[in-house]
Parts: structure tokens; C-alpha cells; sequence
């Protein structure tokens, strides 16, 4: 059995500085989006249950990481992992990786003149680039415009 999160020994410690924290950025934040224009009944309204909800919700995480650090580690790793596996999805689709291979010289019209595609392909292959290699298949991907 773990014990409850709030059972932590830094529990009251950690409740008092995220609400001196939560308090600051309150304190901030509603004079600038006043000055904007929201209204000043509906962004308090809001911003009471929100900042409840927050302090609550990194009070937890930190009795969790305090208490039970090898759980903590875990759940990063697995929150880790479902924000990179959609981003290497992105990437499979083309836009970050077109983005990628433009930034280091992989061109529409071939690498890029002064740019680290064309140095490495000096470096390795000289003017003869070998079909299929990976230096092919990249600047393939390049001059198609990246669609997979």
C-alpha cells in the first residue's frame, strides 16, 4: 500500500510555495489580460478554479515524486513517449523533416552550396553519389519535397 500523496513530508511546504507562486503569476498575468480587454469578473471567476486546479495538481506531482520516485520516473518516460511518438509521425509525414533536411543543405535542386550536405557529400562520395545510399535517399526526399 502507498500512502496518500498529501502524507509526503514536504506536503505543506510545497502547498505553501506553488500557491505563492500561482499568486504571483495571478498577479501578473490579470492587469495584462485587463489591458486587453477581457473582463476583469470573468478572468477572476476563471482564474480561481484554475489556480485550484493547478496547485492541486502539481502539489500531487510533487508528494508523488517525493514518495514514490521510481513511479515518477516511469510516468515521465511514458509521458515522454506520447509526445515524441506523434512528433516522429510528423516527421514521417514530411513537414518537419523537409525543415530538417533544408536546414542542413539538402536543397530542392540538390545540396545546398556552402551547406553541410555538400560538404558531407565532398567528404564521402565526391560528385559520383551512389544510388540508394542514404545521402541519396535524403536528397531524394529533399528534391521531392519530402512526401513519404
Amino acid at each position: 500500500m502507498f500512502p496518500p500523496p498529501e502524507e509526503a513530508p514536504g506536503h505543506e511546504n510545497r502547498t505553501m510555495m506553488i500557491n505563492t507562486v500561482l499568486d504571483r503569476i495571478e498577479e501578473g498575468f490579470l492587469p495584462f489580460a485587463i489591458k486587453l480587454g477581457v473582463s476583469e469578473e470573468l478572468l477572476k471567476s476563471h482564474s480561481t478554479s484554475l489556480k485550484f486546479d493547478v496547485q492541486r495538481v502539481a502539489v500531487t506531482i510533487g508528494d508523488l515524486v517525493e514518495q514514490h520516485p521510481d513511479i515518477a520516473n516511469a510516468l515521465v518516460f511514458v509521458a515522454t513517449a506520447e509526445i515524441f511518438v506523434p512528433l516522429i509521425g510528423m516527421l514521417l509525414e514530411g513537414w518537419l523533416l523537409r525543415l530538417v533536411l533544408r536546414f542542413v543543405g539538402f536543397g530542392p535542386q540538390g545540396p545546398i552550396k556552402g551547406g553541410i550536405a555538400a560538404w558531407v557529400q565532398r567528404w564521402l562520395f565526391g560528385p559520383a553519389t551512389p544510388q540508394g545510399s542514404w545521402f541519396a535517399v535524403l536528397q531524394r526526399l529533399a528534391m521531392i519535397g519530402a512526401k513519404i
